[in-house]
């Protein structure tokens, strides 16, 4: 310790040591030669941890600031002129940056398109924008695969690629492309952490039902931590004073105090209510559609059902119940009169459910009828 102390903190000389004493001079005088670090450079992805550790490191070991770090640099932070991929790949072409246009006009503009397909896989895809992207793509790779561009423009029987324009850019609306980016990410990270929560009941001995309800936390300010820390870099960068008040997240748990920020929703998910299991089967031939199962609690009206199929139907949806919930989900489905056997379940019928015996019935206006542990549902286009 000695040794280090002489050389990073220009400590007395060890005279314990048996290194020469020319070579600790020769190492204290090279540590000195590069400290205090100008500035480190390094990629964004590690500020949380690897950037945030490298100024703990510094601090902790001299109490002196000037040995300390001056300045430190992220790459990475690029606020991109234009989230349509045609203008950027038009700028990619321009300054000859080709692998980037291919990545720009090939790539992304592809999962664009996967995107799109799976948001619109209950209603279709729209036929002119499904053409319009064969067209752009077409032209956007125009300059590095000529040929395939010229016969995939071919099939659309405009004429030749080399007589056509570059494809014009509409306005871009930014607001929109990042709330959707939100909205994403936000899904994406609430099917992670149910993910999780699903896994933990795998771990137990009790089997984890998969909730039917959840509760989302977006907070109103940053934690106290973060708050005094953007309040110092807003002094440090911003001339002009602006005053930004900021409110607590009410009687929130601890837990989501701590984790959730502005523009970094929470998700919780409460203890399913008691309820009996429910398959809701889809006889349409083609559709598309799966087998669902969800939780059905007593007195639960019909129309939450469709809340509980997960993935939002377009087109009206109806219930049909078997005549007889015993025998009738045995028999070979009628692929031609999907409704054949079945009594239609009127809108505001509501369940009834007997958990010591798990079974369900449903009530209307006629009476309650048993339907068993199954029940089929119809899209109407």
């Amino acid at each position: 310790m000695e040794v280090w102390d002489y050389i990073f903190l220009n400590g007395q000389f060890p005279k314990s040591s048996r290194i020469p004493r020319k070579t600790l001079e020769s190492m204290r005088h090279e540590f000195l030669y590069w400290y205090p670090v100008d500035m480190r450079v390094s990629g964004k992805d590690l500020i949380q941890n690897h950037l945030t550790f490298f100024i703990y490191v510094h601090t902790a070991l001299w109490s002196d600031p000037k040995m300390w770090p001056r300045s430190i640099r992220a790459n990475g932070h690029l606020l991109l002129n234009s989230a349509k991929k045609i203008a950027e790949t038009e700028d990619n072409y321009e300054k000859l940056q080709f692998k980037e246009a291919l990545k720009t006009g090939f790539f992304e503009l592809q999962a664009v398109r996967d995107k799109y397909r799976e948001l619109s896989s209950n209603y279709g895809m729209h036929h002119d924008l499904v053409f319009k992207f064969i067209r752009v793509q077409a032209l956007l790779m125009a300059p590095v695969c000529p040929h395939i561009a010229e016969h995939v423009y071919s099939l659309l029987g405009e004429g030749s690629i080399l007589a056509a324009k570059w494809p014009e850019t509409s306005a871009i609306d930014l607001g929109l492309i990042k709330s959707s980016a939100y909205l994403m990410d936000a899904a994406h990270e609430f099917r992670l952490q149910l993910k999780n929560l699903m896994a933990q009941g795998k771990k137990g001995k009790v089997a984890q039902e998969k909730p039917t309800q959840a509760v989302i936390w977006v907070a109103k300010s940053y934690p106290k931590w973060q708050e005094l820390i953007l309040t110092k870099l807003k002094e440090m960068y911003l001339l002009e004073d602006l005053r930004i008040s900021y409110t607590d997240a009410g009687d929130a748990p601890e837990k989501v105090k701590l984790e959730t920020t502005p523009g970094t929703p929470f998700i919780t998910f409460p203890p399913p209510l008691p309820g009996v299991k429910l398959k809701l089967i889809n006889p349409q031939p083609q559709s598309g559609m799966f087998s669902e199962s969800v939780i059905v609690q007593d007195k639960m009206p019909l129309r939450n059902l469709t809340n509980l199929l997960r993935k939002k139907q377009d087109g009206k949806i109806e219930f049909w119940r078997w005549k007889d919930p015993e025998l009738g989900p045995r028999k070979i489905p009628n692929c031609e009169d999907c409704t054949a056997g079945k009594i239609k379940i009127d809108v505001d019928s509501e369940f009834l459910v007997d958990m010591e015996r798990q079974q369900i019935s449903i009530k209307d206006r006629t009476g309650v009828h048993p339907i068993g542990t199954q029940i089929t549902y119809l899209i109407l286009r």
